[in-house]
């Protein structure tokens, strides 16, 4: 009994530890102030992202899914497509001062990045409901 009420505690803990910067992170693509927002956009910006996570809970048939659709999002953004972004939005980026073969090389871990992204999550999600 007692090994259910930590994983009930730590469940809890955890969603509402998740819960903020995913709240914090609409708040900043919305553009709104954290500490300005009315009370009603703050409840329906939690209560979607609440049912949202409800939702795929409930449909996403095992961990295996969810852990290979977060791996090949993560893998490709994290390894590929932000260290692309990052060289070419460091500044004095262009052809002229870089290089064929910088610019060349930071366009195809780009591409490979979102080749490896979609491919990814095709596969998951194809050995995940058709196999």
């Amino acid at each position: 009994m007692v090994a259910y009420v930590g994983m009930l505690i730590k469940i809890c803990a955890a969603f509402a530890m998740n819960m903020l910067p995913c709240r914090n992170f609409t708040y900043h693509c919305l553009g709104w102030d954290l500490d300005t927002v009315p009370y009603w956009k703050h409840t329906i910006v939690i209560l979607t992202t609440a049912v949202v996570t409800l939702v795929c809970g409930l449909f996403i048939p095992s961990i295996n899914t969810a852990l290979g659709l977060v791996g090949s999002l993560c893998g490709g953004f994290i390894g590929f497509i932000f260290p692309a972004y990052f060289w070419m939005y460091a500044g004095n980026w262009s052809l002229k001062s870089v290089g064929i073969w910088h610019y060349l090389g930071t366009y195809f871990l780009l591409v490979s990045g979102v080749i490896a992204i979609v491919f990814g999550t095709i596969s998951t999600v194809y050995f995940s409901f058709f196999v």
